[in-house]
């Protein structure tokens, strides 16, 4: 009799705390009903900001600090031949994460169009509309707050080792925040072209075809070009064919030093025709106000023959 008694007053407490429990969710709930429906519903409620209010010398003295800090660490070890190769690496992880951002707001872009076209003025259409537009900002904000760790990263890496940083892959650096490009890769120069988007990848002036053997070590002749051409075309942006050592990238950190923009032509497909082909699309798609090239190699010289035959001037560097 004492043991059933016993039983009964478990039961009787664990009902009671069962009760307890879903009175508690049954008030939980409520208060989530009645947020609802004086608010709406919304899954980014908590809006989240990457320092807003960062200007970009509190950036730029932020990772000074971290890249000083570690090729101090690098130098006189193993590793100091490989210390600008690091911080270039360094830099290159917010372009790379930046890119791959821009990668899922071109699809996020494409599910709100989606979202507008079927439309029919319900609620749960709207709701789901809002949604999609408040990720599309968040991606944005994130984007542009790494495009901006990478344009100082940038700098602080050419202060540090003397150097013009250069995307390691063929993509584009872009600073959303003042519209403008520096290093844009040719694919996303000419889907801007095609769409008519005059904002970030679509730079305007002279194009001036620049085509450099990967031996060419000669950066005083380079430049000097270089120079000459800016003062003759002050509105002139570069086009490369994007090599990633050589006279391409002589250019490069020229262009970037004088703040003149670069479109790259760089090799996407394989085999021995891609360079010739890669050539042909430049005349395709551009008409250089004049190409110069430096070395005899057989791309540079095939460059200056598509040039002659589309009646445009054409020039050896090293003659110039």
């Amino acid at each position: 009799m004492f043991g059933a008694q016993n039983e009964l007053n478990l039961i009787n407490i664990l009902e009671g705390e069962k009760q307890m429990e879903q009175s508690q969710n049954l008030t939980a709930t409520s208060a989530a009903i009645e947020t609802m429906e004086l608010y709406g519903t919304h899954p980014f409620a908590e809006e989240k900001t990457f320092k807003a209010d960062l200007s970009e010398e509190e950036a730029t003295d932020y990772l000074s600090e971290i890249m000083t800090s570690l090729a101090d660490q690098l130098e006189h070890s193993v590793l100091d031949d490989l210390t600008s190769v690091i911080l270039s690496d360094l830099v290159n992880i917010f372009n790379r994460r930046a890119n791959s951002i821009g990668v899922k707001i071109d699809k996020e872009s494409y599910g709100i169009k989606d979202l507008l076209a079927s439309q029919d003025g319900s609620e749960i259409n709207d709701t789901l509309l809002q949604d999609a537009q408040r990720k599309m900002e968040i991606l944005e904000g994130q984007q542009l707050a790494l495009e901006q760790f990478c344009l100082c990263a940038g700098e602080v890496f050419e202060t540090i080792t003397g150097k013009a940083w250069m995307p390691h892959t063929r993509q584009s650096l872009a600073n959303r925040k003042q519209q403008t490009a520096s290093v844009i890769d040719a694919k996303d120069f000419l889907k801007a072209r095609k769409v008519n988007e005059t904002l970030v990848h679509l730079p305007k002036g002279t194009p001036i075809l620049f085509s450099g053997d990967q031996k060419i070590t000669d950066m005083d002749k380079v430049t000097g070009v270089l120079d000459r051409l800016l003062k003759k075309y002050a509105d002139m942006y570069l086009v490369t064919t994007g090599n990633a050592k050589g006279g391409d990238l002589i250019a490069g950190q020229w262009a970037r030093t004088n703040k003149v923009q670069v479109v790259q032509f760089g090799i996407r497909q394989k085999g021995k025709k891609a360079p010739f082909d890669r050539n042909r699309e430049i005349f395709t798609e551009l008409t250089p106000a004049l190409t110069i090239v430096f070395g005899q190699g057989g791309i540079q010289q095939h460059l200056r023959k598509l040039a002659k035959e589309n009646g445009l001037k054409s020039y050896q560097g090293e003659d110039c």
